[in-house]
């Protein structure tokens, strides 16, 4: 893999913070969207830990920047609203793209496997869930295929699982579908996902 992806997300978080109105981050941030989901399973074992911090750091500067947006309602228009939808998808792809290809099939220990794929659909799910709120379909249906793997994993992982756990994993899975449902619903058609 190309640092690309990597050395843009370095940079992401001061244009984000100084100047969120560049005309020319929405372009970038869909470029190296598209890089980081062609090579996501090329990622050199030397990167995973790289991509899960600098993802975890972005998806944290969205959601501080979602808040400070919903405050100031003044800043509440579409562009604004796309660019940070897809900041929250690279923040996604991202982490996903940490994972170790086959890590949530085999080789991962239980309690680990379940931590981790709970955290990916939680943010997933989230992810999915604002862009259906910014009308980010194409993106929405990028996040919900990834997450169709980590909902897969967790239903896996039911029969390991105490009461808490199995109520949380059902939670998640109830959100992941509704979500489905919604975009289904969006595209206006009744395309299958996986």
């Amino acid at each position: 893999m190309t640092d690309c992806p990597i050395d843009f997300v370095a940079t992401l978080s001061d244009r984000l913070s100084s100047s969120p109105n560049d005309p020319t981050l929405l372009s970038q941030l869909s470029s190296h969207l598209n890089t980081l989901r062609a090579s996501g399973t090329l990622i050199a074992d030397s990167h995973h830990e790289e991509l899960d911090r600098k993802g975890t750091d972005l998806w944290n500067l969205a959601t501080r920047l979602k808040r400070e947006s919903n405050a100031n309602s003044a800043s509440k228009n579409n562009t604004d609203k796309k660019r940070l939808a897809l900041v929250r998808v690279f923040a996604f792809q991202l982490l996903d793209s940490a994972q170790k290809p086959g890590c949530l099939r085999s080789g991962a220990r239980g309690e680990n496997l379940f931590q981790s794929t709970v955290r990916l659909l939680k943010i997933a799910n989230k992810a999915a869930k604002f862009c259906l709120e910014q009308e980010q379909v194409e993106s929405c249906l990028m996040v919900l295929e990834r997450a169709a793997d980590y909902e897969d994993a967790l239903s896996k992982l039911v029969h390991k699982l105490g009461t808490e756990d199995k109520a949380l994993q059902q939670r998640l899975k109830m959100e992941y579908f509704e979500l489905r449902v919604a975009l289904v619903s969006r595209r206006g058609c009744y395309a299958s996902l996986p």
